[in-house]
């Protein structure tokens, strides 16, 4: 996968299935919504921006319940 940048510590692609398949496998979330870097279109993972940042925060709360971090 070419992750082309981060934007909220969370990469963005220069392919929307590459934004599905990594927010699929590493988030569980679906969809993507699109960024433009330089005039470009990149695509983050997630159905929106908010929608990315929640799944985030949302795996970090649980993995620092179950003391995983």
């Amino acid at each position: 996968m070419a992750i082309v940048k981060y934007i909220d510590n969370i990469p963005a692609f220069s392919t929307k299935n590459e934004a599905v398949t990594w927010g699929r496998v590493n988030l569980g979330i679906t969809g993507s919504h699109i960024h433009y870097d330089n005039g470009n279109k990149i695509y983050m993972p997630g159905t929106t921006h908010e929608a990315v940042l929640k799944a985030q925060r949302d795996l970090f709360l649980k993995l620092r319940k179950n003391n995983t971090l």
